[in-house]
C-alpha cells in the first residue's frame, strides 16, 4: 500500500504542530480530518509553534473547520498530504473573475531599503548530468526576473555557490537552493519559509529528480524547454515568488498559478500583471528616474547619468550619435542615488558647434534622451581662424586643444506603458 494515493473530501477537525528534528522541516503538523464517517490523521510539512512559522510552498496551512479536497499518499509513517489541497465551497477555480494574487501573510524586513535578498546555490547536490554553470546562470536570471519586472523594493540577488545543505531547519541566512532525487508527491520543487511572527527570516528551495508521476526532466536552455520537459527557469521564478511571500494565484496565466504551463518558453517565466501587483502589495512600488547632463572635457564628450528615482535602473544601455560621435555601450545596473559617466572620445579635428544625442534605455524599455550642444569658443593652436581672429574654422586633421563651451541640455523621457498579459 506504500505510495498509493487516496483522494477524499474531508473537513478539518484539528491541526496539531510539533517540532520534527528527524524530518527535513523544522515543524510538522498532524491534521485530524473527517471523511465518509471516518477519521484520518494526515501529516503535512510546516506549521506554527509560538512565534515561529514554517510554510512550505505546495502545502498551505489547513484551517480548522474548513472542507478540502485532499490528495493523500500512504507512506511508512502514515498518510501524508501529496499535493495542493483544494478548498470546497471556498475559492471557485472555474470562476471567470477569480480573486487576485494571494499573500502568504509574511514578508521580509521592510526596514531595509531596498529589501535585498541573497539566494545561494549548492551545485554539489545536482547530478553530474547538469552543467553547474548552466544551473547557476538559470538561477541568476530567475532572481533578476523579480528584481526587474516586479518594480518593487524587493531586489533578489545571487549569493554565489555554497556547500550548505540546510533545508527549512531554521534560519541561517543562506537561502539555499539544492537538488534531491525523489519526492513522494506530485510536485516539481518546494520552497520552505521560516518566519518569526510575520517576518520571513529564511527561505530554502529543493528541486526533485522524480516524484510520484515519474522522472522529472529539467531543462536549463535559456530558450525554453521542449514538450515533456520542465524549464528550470520557470520553476525557479515560481518558487522565488513563494520565498518573497506570495502564495498560489487563481488568475489564469499568472506565474504564481499552482500548475506549470504546458508550453515553457521564455515567456513562461515573465511576470504577469497579477504577480507584479502581488509583490508590490508586499513591498511597495519603486521606479528609476534618470537625468543626463554633460559636455566636452579634454577632447571627450562626457555624459553624467544619475538615478534620482527610488528604484534601481537595470541593465542600462546607452547610445550616442551626432556629427562627431556614434557609439553603443552597456552600462549595467544603476542603483537609486548613484551615477555613472559615459565617455566618448571625439575625432581628431573636432571644432565649432558640437551636437550629440544620448539615449539611455533600461531592461523595462523605459528610455531617457538628452540632446547635448556645445559651442567651441576658440580654436586649437595652429588651426585656420577667420580673418578677425575669432570663431573656429579649424583645418582638417588638427588636434583639439583647450575648449570653452556653452552647454544647452534638453532632457526628455518616454515611459513604457505596461501591456495587459
Amino acid at each position: 500500500m506504500d505510495g498509493m494515493t487516496l483522494l477524499l473530501t474531508a473537513i478539518v477537525l484539528d491541526v496539531t504542530p510539533r517540532p520534527t528534528p528527524d524530518q527535513p522541516w523544522a515543524i510538522e503538523s498532524t491534521a485530524t480530518v473527517a471523511a465518509d464517517g471516518e477519521l484520518f490523521d494526515v501529516r503535512l510539512p510546516g506549521g506554527t509553534i509560538g512565534a515561529t512559522t514554517v510554510s512550505v510552498s505546495d502545502t498551505p496551512m489547513l484551517r480548522t473547520g474548513a472542507t478540502y479536497q485532499l490528495a493523500l499518499v500512504q507512506t511508512e509513517l502514515g498518510l501524508a498530504l501529496a499535493e495542493l489541497p483544494i478548498p470546497v465551497n471556498g475559492i471557485d477555480l472555474d470562476d471567470p473573475a477569480p480573486p487576485p494574487y494571494d499573500l502568504a501573510g509574511s514578508s521580509w524586513d521592510h526596514q531595509l531599503d531596498p529589501v535585498e535578498l541573497p539566494f545561494s546555490l549548492n551545485t554539489s547536490t545536482w547530478p553530474a548530468s547538469f552543467d553547474p554553470d548552466a544551473v547557476e546562470a538559470a538561477m541568476e536570471e530567475a532572481l533578476r526576473v523579480w528584481s526587474i519586472q516586479g518594480q518593487s523594493r524587493a531586489e533578489l540577488r545571487y549569493g554565489g555557490r555554497t556547500s550548505d545543505t540546510q533545508y527549512g531547519s531554521g534560519s541561517n541566512g543562506l537561502n539555499t537552493t539544492k537538488y534531491e532525487d525523489y519526492h513522494w508527491g506530485s510536485t516539481l520543487a518546494i520552497s520552505v519559509r521560516t518566519t518569526v511572527g510575520s517576518e520571513i527570516r529564511d527561505c530554502d528551495l529543493k528541486f526533485y529528480g522524480s516524484n510520484g508521476n515519474g522522472d522529472i526532466h529539467w531543462n536549463v536552455d535559456p530558450n525554453g524547454a521542449p514538450d515533456g520537459q520542465n524549464a528550470l527557469r520557470h520553476t525557479l521564478v515560481h518558487e522565488f515568488g513563494h520565498c518573497i511571500g506570495l502564495s498560489h494565484s487563481n488568475v489564469e496565466g499568472a506565474l504564481m498559478e499552482s500548475y506549470a504551463p504546458d508550453e515553457q518558453g521564455p515567456g513562461s517565466w515573465e511576470l504577469h500583471d497579477d504577480d507584479v501587483a502581488g509583490v508590490q502589495a508586499l513591498y511597495g512600488t519603486v521606479a528609476a528616474e534618470l537625468t543626463i547632463d554633460g559636455g566636452l572635457v579634454d577632447g571627450e564628450l562626457r555624459a553624467d547619468i544619475s538615478n534620482i528615482g527610488d528604484g534601481t535602473a537595470f541593465e542600462l544601455e546607452a547610445s550616442a550619435d551626432g556629427d562627431l560621435v556614434d557609439v553603443e555601450l552597456a552600462l549595467g545596473d544603476l542603483s537609486a542615488g548613484d551615477s555613472t559617466e559615459l565617455i566618448i572620445e571625439l575625432a581628431d579635428g573636432a571644432c565649432g558647434d558640437i551636437e550629440a544625442t544620448v539615449v539611455v534605455t533600461d531592461a523595462l524599455g523605459d528610455s531617457w534622451e538628452a540632446s547635448l550642444e556645445a559651442e567651441l569658443e576658440s580654436c586649437p593652436r595652429g588651426s585656420n581662424q577667420g580673418e578677425s581672429g575669432t570663431g573656429c574654422g579649424c583645418a582638417s586633421g588638427s588636434a583639439p586643444g583647450w575648449m570653452g563651451m556653452t552647454l544647452l541640455p534638453l532632457l526628455m523621457r518616454r515611459r513604457r506603458q505596461r501591456q495587459p498579459a
